[in-house]
């Protein structure tokens, strides 16, 4: 990454935590002189006159951000239907109301932020084309939001409601943010300093390494998307348009570990950012944790948030403050959204109530399960229901798109969804024989096989497998052939829907699964 030398020698900003009060060895002397003297200016009554010593900053700012919300944003009055995820959403408002009043009372700005992966991904959100998290977007007032991998199907519709800027850490092949309306950065006038938001998706992290973790496309996209990198380039691009300012590098699925990236950070160093605010994905097989890492030894200052397993919310807050013209950290903090956060707020219930027969409608019951289904389960379930699409003598998808596991009893819609939330078409794909041996050796995708098939090898996979395949196996455009026009996901709906019970779901006699390794 080539990045401007003019940023090399940035000193304005402190990345040590810091809470001291004055500049010199006399710092605990100069506080208690300064706290008597406010006793005695109070007790004094002198309207106006404030104890403003060294021990004062120059400039305040605190940063709350939220992350990976996932469409959880369900009309609680509403929707009581079994399964619905817990719902945080009203706590979070009650926690960002009771901050900026707190902060307003000190005369501090409050920045709210959103690192991606929140309009999309759950039933509400799919039914109501994600206007249910635009609705708490709005009503909150984020100063911006970001968009994740996971908002690669995300309704360009949409953006036209939101009332923020909204930032694209991914470029289509021109260059330009990978959907219409959307921006690799922007800035947010808080305080007397302006702050420069820059979107961040995995870090320096090339698709390379792992192709299966980034989208393939971008909303109407139709050509290959590539994450942003040359920050170097944006932030003198936003040196150019305005005075400088503070700037936040906004990290979406975050992986720092205890040992820095240590040349990535000195080109972000270098590129003029002032405060990493990350958002980590934590493995689904993992308990929730609290506290964030150590990031004492990162040369730029970190405020991580957390992805929980159960789908709760929690919001990551860094207070800073500006002394002798540098920006140091005085806290960083995870929070919990719960009630013994903050009380629920009634007007983000209220602003989000509106969808409630919305969602309640599309709830339709589906059938009943016999037994509960298990990851592998669902997964062959599925599997068998892509041979009912078009003929293939080969059926390719990854456990891993299977999220979440199904009780025994009635299936509902919006359980379905929650194990296949995928809105992609299906695709066939048409491979030669040294494309095929290939294919087969993939570790990562299970396989359902058609016995003694003759002609060439045809494929049915999801739209974004297929893409992995052609990127891998180097198809042609000629070999991709788009068959449903449907999401997977209704796809499956309908066909557990003609089961009655997908339990009992079988793999055919001509047929042969081969799971991944």
């Amino acid at each position: 990454m080539k990045l401007a030398k003019a940023f090399a020698d940035r000193s304005d900003f402190a990345g040590t935590p810091s809470v001291c009060h004055g500049t010199d060895t006399n710092g605990v002397k100069k506080e208690t002189m300064r706290r008597g003297l406010g006793k005695l200016i109070g007790m004094l009554g002198v309207a106006g006159l404030v104890a403003c010593g060294p021990g004062a900053p120059e400039e305040e700012l605190i940063i709350l951000h939220t992350g990976r919300i996932g469409g959880n944003v369900y009309p609680v009055e509403e929707v009581r239907q079994p399964g619905t995820p817990l719902q945080h959403y009203p706590y979070l408002a009650g926690y960002v109301k009771q901050v900026r009043a707190e902060a307003a009372e000190r005369g501090v700005p409050v920045l709210l932020l959103d690192s991606g992966d929140s309009l999309t991904g759950s039933f509400a959100s799919h039914v109501t084309g994600s206007r249910n998290v635009a609705a708490l977007f709005n009503e909150l007032g984020y100063d911006a939001v970001a968009l994740g991998n996971l908002d690669a199907d995300l309704d360009p519709g949409v953006l036209a409601e939101l009332k923020m800027p909204v930032l694209n850490p991914f470029a289509n092949s021109i260059g330009r943010p990978a959907m219409e309306g959307t921006k690799f950065w922007t800035r947010v006038k808080k305080g007397a300093t302006p702050v420069n938001i820059f979107a961040n998706f995995y870090g320096e992290v090339s698709v390379e390494k792992f192709p299966t973790r980034f989208p393939m496309w971008f909303g109407r996209e139709t050509g290959a998307v590539v994450p942003v990198r040359d920050y170097g380039a944006l932030a003198e691009e936003a040196k150019a348009e305005g005075q400088g300012g503070f700037n936040v590098f906004h990290w979406m699925k975050f992986e720092g570990g205890a040992e820095p990236p240590k040349e990535y950070l000195e080109g972000l160093k270098a590129a003029g950012m002032d405060l990493i605010v990350a958002h980590r994905i934590y493995s689904r097989s993992k308990r929730d944790v609290w506290g964030q890492g150590d990031f004492s030894a990162w040369s730029l200052p970190v405020s991580e948030n957390i992805l929980r397993r159960n789908q709760g919310f929690t919001v990551a807050r860094v207070d800073l403050e500006k002394r002798n013209g540098r920006w140091q950290v005085k806290s960083n903090q995870l929070k919990q959204m719960t009630a013994n956060t903050a009380p629920a707020d009634a007007e983000i219930l209220k602003a989000v109530a509106r969808f409630g027969p919305q969602v309640a409608a599309a709830n339709l019951t589906v059938g009943e399960l016999s037994q509960p289904m298990a990851g592998e389960q669902i997964l062959k379930a599925y599997m068998v229901a892509l041979t009912e699409v078009g003929e293939a003598t080969t059926i390719v998808y990854s456990p891993e798109s299977i999220r979440t596991e199904l009780d025994a009893g009635t299936l509902v819609a919006s359980s379905l969804f929650d194990a296949l939330p995928w809105t992609s078409p299906v695709v066939r794909l048409t491979l030669d024989d040294g494309q095929a041996a290939k294919m087969r050796n993939s570790e990562e995708l299970a396989r359902l096989e058609k016995r003694e098939a003759e002609g060439p090898v045809t494929v049915l996979t999801s739209r974004y497998f297929g893409e992995v395949l052609r990127r891998e196996l180097g198809l042609r455009p000629e070999q991709i052939e788009v068959l449903a026009k449907g999401s997977e996901y209704q796809l499956f709906l309908n066909f557990a829907r003609r089961s009655g019970d997908l339990s009992s779901v079988q793999i055919p006699e001509n047929w042969t699964y081969v799971g991944a390794q």
